[in-house]
């Protein structure tokens, strides 16, 4: 892998229509990670009281590590011919799998909850203080909202 080359030439297997789609979507989240880990950085330098710094640090952290999960997946595809499937979102993806077998019922208990969980983590997040909680429960949030997007898929499907 060449750090200073394109993204498409160290990485050439997403472009094979055989590719796993986690991939294709972790290529993405990729991509959003570095952004999010360089702008974390910088804001390193400007945090004006521990908490803050704190929070700051956490993002950084963060987002490295979830780039070098993104990276290992990636190296073990291009190596292996398979995943890895270390990546959270092959867990993810099973949790999809699993929506899908289930009854209009259950569907609407799911989203039920999940606008339930939706609106407490965004409560929690509004709410000022706990700066070092603010990048877990945005994760938290942004999971929950794409499982109430597939689950409204389904629905929708359904009807």
């Amino acid at each position: 892998m060449d750090k200073r080359g394109a993204f498409r030439d160290n990485w050439p297997f997403l472009q094979d229509p055989t590719c796993p789609p986690e991939l294709k979507i972790l290529a993405a989240n990729k991509i959003t990670a570095y952004w999010n880990y360089v702008n974390a950085h910088r804001r390193l330098f400007d945090c004006r009281n521990p908490e803050e710094q704190l929070a700051t640090v956490k993002e950084v952290v963060e987002n490295y590590i979830e780039n070098r999960m993104i990276i290992a997946e990636f190296l073990h595809f291009q190596r292996h011919g398979h995943v890895l499937g270390q990546h959270p979102i092959f867990q993810e993806f099973k949790n999809y799998r699993n929506l899908r077998k289930m009854n209009p019922i259950e569907l609407i208990k799911r989203k039920t909850a999940l606008e339930h969980n939706i609106w407490r983590i965004e409560s929690e997040l509004r709410k000022k203080g706990k700066e070092h909680l603010k990048v877990d429960r945005e994760r938290r949030l942004q999971r929950k909202r794409n499982e109430l997007s597939e689950v409204d898929r389904i629905i929708a499907s359904i009807k």
